[in-house]
């Protein structure tokens, strides 16, 4: 009996040292990208010993990187019905399912695998992937951020759950995440460019200038930088500092109707008014979209500044055809009544106006518009009382 049990020992361990002794040669072939050799040798240890979960996870991968996508599958998920515990095979079922497109399953092994290793940042991260490639930003979020508390050093994953904050129309959690990064990394540019993202969605516009100027005096141009802080500078009006940098992005862009449009604000408020009729035309010119009206308006008023009551007339009209809003037809109103003797178009568009808009908002402005049309119909009236002397003759 005793010689009986010892046989059956040799025998196992002999198998089990020859499956072994098969495995390591397997590893050596697909090391040497051998994979049909390595798929040859893993089949016959795990035919040898189907619950050798070394040999059916090896033989699943030489088949998935050998692109045997649904014969790797089938291998995967007979193997985690005997052992649904097992990540490795979790971890490579994601591999062969996402490769496959197939990001439901994909998703499927990834939760069961955060469920088995909560702490495992990697496990959260590859769901946080999975989720984005089916376009649920919710469970991105939710992922990465259990990721980043299980690997807070992941300076990676805290620019990418960053980013998404911003997309997410998030800033101050963008803000909150990268700043606890410059603990780690002070002068990570990756982080530096959140930051300046998120700065300039918070209204922070001084920070964002503090944060760009770095990016902005390089050798290689970066325009994202460049556009923050120039945009930057035009908001808190410092518009002679934010003019050459506008210029600079006009120059290394396709024609951009607001950047046209920026540039001809900054020359209008630095009193060159001449140069800003030409950047307001270039808007113009360049314009396709529903801004079109409000453009020409801008450029009507800055002709009416300049003196140039005709042409800021016909830019007002123009503006008119592309947007009615009040202001723009008041400011026509206004416009002719000054420059025209001739109060008839002026009245037509006071009584537009009048008649369209009477808020709280322009108020004002409706009641000198029902000023105007009462004072030029009394003149009118009596310049007909009035009675030439000549008129028999």
């Amino acid at each position: 009996m005793k010689h009986s049990i010892l046989s059956t020992l040799l025998i196992l361990l002999f198998f089990n040292l020859n499956g072994q002794s098969l495995l390591n040669e397997g590893k050596l072939a697909l090391a040497d990208n051998d994979n049909e050799k390595a798929e040859a040798i893993f089949k016959q240890v795990y035919s040898n010993d189907s619950s050798d979960k070394q040999a059916l996870y090896y033989l699943g991968y030489t088949l998935y990187i050998s692109g045997k996508l649904n014969e790797a599958q089938s291998l995967i998920d007979k193997g985690l019905v005997e052992d649904s515990t097992n990540t490795k095979l979790l971890n490579l079922g994601i591999k062969i399912s996402s490769k496959r497109d197939f990001y439901e399953k994909a998703m499927d092994y990834n939760i069961r695998w955060c469920q088995l290793d909560s702490g495992n940042a990697q496990a959260y991260s590859s769901l946080g992937n999975l989720a984005a490639k089916v376009k649920l930003p919710g469970l991105m979020m939710n992922a990465w951020e259990i990721a980043l508390q299980n690997n807070p050093k992941d300076l990676d994953l805290r620019s990418r759950l960053a980013d998404l904050y911003l997309e997410l129309n998030m800033p101050e959690y963008a803000d909150s995440v990268v700043s606890i990064g410059f603990f780690q990394d002070p002068d990570n540019r990756r982080l530096k460019k959140i930051k300046a993202k998120a700065a300039y969605d918070l209204k922070q516009y001084e920070v964002v200038i503090d944060v760009t100027n770095e990016f902005i005096n390089e050798e290689i141009l970066n325009l994202n930088m460049l556009q923050l802080n120039s945009f930057s500078l035009y908001n808190i009006g410092k518009y002679e500092e934010a003019l050459p940098l506008i210029e600079s992005l006009i120059e290394n862009s396709k024609p951009i109707p607001a950047l046209f449009y920026l540039k001809g604000v900054c020359l209008k408020e630095t009193g060159q008014n001449a140069e800003a009729i030409k950047a307001f035309e270039q808007t113009i010119k360049h314009s396709y979209n529903d801004k079109i009206g409000s453009y020409y308006a801008t450029l009507g008023k800055t002709y009416e500044e300049n003196g140039e009551m005709n042409k800021a007339i016909a830019s007002y009209k123009r503006a008119t055809e592309f947007d009615t809003e009040d202001i723009i037809i008041y400011q026509l109103a206004r416009t002719c009544d000054v420059y025209y003797k001739d109060k008839t178009p002026a009245l037509n568009y006071y009584s537009m106006y009048a008649e369209r808009f009477d808020t709280l908002e322009n108020r004002a402005y409706h009641e000198f518009a029902l000023q105007r049309i009462s004072e030029i119909k009394e003149n009118r009236f009596m310049e007909a009382k009035e009675i030439s002397p000549n008129i028999i003759d």
